[in-house]
């Protein structure tokens, strides 16, 4: 009967535990060392406010009402630029493109003259309500910038970090965050750029209608029978309703659900949760010393 000696070098699970108590002390401390680490590092981080707000896109724009026109002027009604506005589904697809690309973005930086804040600013004066910059790169007494001044791409990029945009087409809406180290700061921009795609939609529709009602008036004036006066003038009529909306109304293109509201505490950086994050590693980190030093302690005394 022959018998099998194990290896005096396989380490069992009961040892394994049994080195790791021995070294608790070392674990446990390694582990709040780095936790604590991991938590004052994160209170050098500055604090972002998430400021958002919620619009909702009607089924559809308002139009001409064409009921009881008739297929046969559908081809008249495309010709004048009356189709009855734009889905709610295709002018989400339309804005989740459009807010997110340069040319409008772009604008907007120009417009609101924003770059201090997007490229300079570190923090937020509670007591002041006023904008910490970065005193290396933009002197904000003289408003003007100590190093060069950001180019349009980089601009961009930081907009882009600090934006986020969700649409929910099942429910025709548009959820818009911004973050900023000012609550101010993220609550203006939210309500500017909703206010920017309205004015952006406005002006289009107010182009089309004005073309459209050109077109009708001069179809008017030109055509000989009475029937196709008439439905030039009901066209015209409707459109000019539809001139007199887009003029009118404010929130033509995104109704306003919940506005931006000012933020009374910071969204990140989760403190606690950095720190908790920090003390696992850091007891993983306690658990690889341990049994290193535990190998190591071995391989001597063998």
């Amino acid at each position: 009967m022959t018998t099998t000696n194990k290896p005096d070098d396989v380490i069992h699970l009961s040892s394994f535990i049994a080195l790791l108590w021995s070294r608790k002390i070392l674990i446990i401390v390694i582990a709040l060392v780095v936790g604590a680490g991991a938590y004052l590092y994160s209170l050098t981080m500055p604090n972002i406010y998430r400021s958002e707000v919620i619009t909702i896109v009607p089924n559809s724009q308002s139009g001409p009402s064409l009921s009881g026109l008739g297929d046969s002027l559908g081809g008249l009604v495309g010709l004048a630029g009356l189709g009855g506005g734009d889905s709610a589904k295709l002018r989400l697809e339309q804005v989740e493109e459009l807010i997110r690309s340069r040319s409008f973005l772009q604008g907007f930086i120009d417009k609101y003259e924003i770059k201090p804040e997007l490229y300079a600013a570190t923090g937020w004066d509670e007591s002041t309500n006023t904008t910490i910059y970065d005193p290396e790169l933009y002197d904000a007494n003289t408003g003007s910038w100590v190093v060069r001044e950001p180019t349009e791409w980089q601009l961009y990029g930081l907009f882009l970090e600090a934006m986020q945009v969700t649409i929910l087409f099942n429910k025709n809406m548009l959820k818009l965050n911004i973050d900023h180290v000012s609550p101010h700061v993220a609550q203006q921009w939210a309500t500017w750029l909703i206010d920017e795609l309205n004015a952006f939609y406005r002006l289009r529709s107010a182009k089309e209608a004005s073309e459209s009602i050109q077109y009708l008036e001069n179809a008017v004036e030109k055509t000989d029978f009475i029937f196709m006066r008439d439905v030039f003038a009901t066209l015209l009529e409707e459109q000019i309703k539809n001139d007199m909306l887009v003029e009118v109304k404010s929130e033509y293109a995104f109704e306003t659900l919940a506005p931006a509201i000012l933020p009374e505490s910071s969204s990140h950086p989760k403190r606690t949760l950095i720190g908790i994050i920090g003390l696992i590693f850091g007891g993983l980190l306690g658990v690889i010393i341990a049994s290193a030093l535990g190998l190591k302690h071995r391989l001597k005394k063998d």
